[in-house]
């Protein structure tokens, strides 16, 4: 996994996200040749064609950087991430405590994954932290 170190414990949110993504998968790879054999225009079929392969690829991209890059704490930060786009570092000595737990994202100050979050961090003071976009 990219950015684990030894010692490293990870906080994996791909579970949420999975049979979602599987069920638009399941459905895209169903309309694909449906669509495919339905449009009567070349030209019309081709970009049908490619739309619907670059959103099969998107989607499976997708579930896979979300099973790649879990939320990782070390000796040094908790980084947060969803998927290869957001990563949140924070410093572990800003740390109180960090625990496993599921719970709905209602703050504006989480990284939600289907509406919810699974680990609770508490901070010893405010933090000004960085976001790494990718």
């Amino acid at each position: 996994m990219p950015g684990r170190r030894a010692g490293t414990q990870t906080f994996a949110y791909a579970k949420e996200l999975t049979p979602l993504m599987c069920a638009f998968v399941f459905v895209s790879l169903i309309e694909l040749p449906i669509v495919h054999l339905l449009i009567p225009w070349d030209t019309v079929r081709l970009v049908a064609d490619i739309v619907s392969i670059w959103g099969l690829l998107w989607m499976i991209g997708l579930l896979a950087s979300v099973r790649v890059f879990p939320h990782l704490l070390d000796e040094r930060e908790l980084r947060v991430r969803y998927g290869a786009s957001t990563d949140v570092r924070v410093p572990r000595d800003a740390i109180a405590s960090v625990r496993a737990r599921r719970g709905k994202a209602d703050d504006p100050g989480r990284v939600p994954v289907m509406n919810r979050t699974n680990i609770a961090v508490t901070l010893k003071a405010p933090v000004t932290i960085g976001l790494t976009a990718w």
